[in-house]
């Protein structure tokens, strides 16, 4: 039982989860952003894929 709570205690576990907030945030903002440039994105993409087939 003393094990768990000084693991508890410490702050290993805390630098752990602000980690794990930052990746999720990042991940949200990356998939907001993304969505918002879709069709721009699949334009470009296509245009490029047209421009590869063309060579």
């Amino acid at each position: 039982m003393g094990t768990i709570r000084n693991f508890l205690n410490t702050t290993i576990g805390q630098g752990s989860t602000e980690y794990a907030l930052i990746i999720a945030f990042i991940a949200i903002a990356t998939i907001v952003g993304l969505t918002a440039m879709g069709g721009d994105l699949q334009s470009f993409f296509n245009n490029t894929a047209t421009t590869i087939n063309g060579l």
